[in-house]
């Protein structure tokens, strides 16, 4: 997504048929502060990533970040990026430490129940799958029998991972975790890992970033969905709705932007 002059506009606009009904406990504190924290990764390449030539945060859920910026405050830049892992990302909203979090978060109806947060809506699919060395001659899950798969710590893929484990009948399979997805690669690299296992666009990402992409291979299969979403507080329903709302706004305008280019 890009987001223009016009369409930081067009969200601000969008943004005030909802502001007078907001919830003051976040949104007062978010216009008397005058930045939005946004909770996001940094390891991420295509969601939440820092680009270590621009210095600048880059990325899908960047982008969602700096929009809902633009319709709060009517300034893309007003937003301050709060780095979260996968195990941190909960915490973080629930303790105050950001407003929303963008983090490639797979939406699961026991996080909504059991972690005390909302949704907002999908905006993107993805499923989980596995990625290991070209050289160890593995072309199948069904060959990891006796495997050390990694992932990432208190991401969704731990479970995926145990419920692929115990349904295939593996009994010699381990699985270790990362804090983040760099360190997970870098354990896949170094040769700690026989596997590694997370959302199938962040396995090619890091495989096409690679100084060898050719020695990695993403086996075929896919062990879950995964439609990621940004999440809030729950039990704020005027929050949770103004960004809902916005989010709504720029699935539009990207429509919009295709439908313009394909009439041309």
């Amino acid at each position: 997504m890009k987001y223009g002059k016009l369409l930081a506009a067009g969200l601000t606009a969008a943004a005030s048929l909802w502001v007078s009904a907001a919830s003051a406990a976040v949104l007062d504190t978010v216009k008397q502060r005058g930045i939005l924290n946004c909770g996001t990764d940094n390891t991420a390449p295509g969601f939440g990533y820092l680009n270590t030539k621009t210095g600048k945060m880059e990325g899908l859920d960047v982008d969602f970040c700096r929009a809902m910026a633009a319709a709060v405050l009517g300034d893309a830049a007003k937003v301050n990026f709060v780095v979260v892992t996968d195990k941190s990302r909960f915490n973080a909203l629930q303790t105050g430490q950001v407003d929303v979090v963008f983090a490639h978060t797979t939406v699961k109806p026991v996080r909504e129940s059991a972690i005390g947060i909302d949704f907002l809506p999908i905006s993107f699919y993805d499923g989980t799958g596995v990625m290991v060395k070209v050289a160890s001659g593995v072309k199948s899950v069904a060959e990891l029998d006796g495997a050390t798969i990694c992932t990432t710590q208190g991401s969704g893929t731990e479970s995926t991972l145990a419920g692929t484990i115990r349904q295939r009948g593996f009994k010699n399979t381990k699985v270790l975790t990362f804090e983040n997805l760099e360190k997970l690669f870098g354990a896949l690299e170094g040769g700690r890992c026989n596997a590694m296992s997370t959302d199938k666009s962040a396995l090619a990402a890091w495989r096409g970033n690679s100084a060898k992409p050719a020695d990695y291979v993403i086996l075929p299969e896919t062990l879950d969905k995964s439609p990621f979403a940004g999440f809030v507080a729950a039990n704020n329903s005027r929050w949770r709705n103004l960004l809902r709302w916005m989010t709504y706004a720029l699935f539009q305008a990207e429509l919009g932007h295709y439908v313009g280019e394909y009439r041309r």
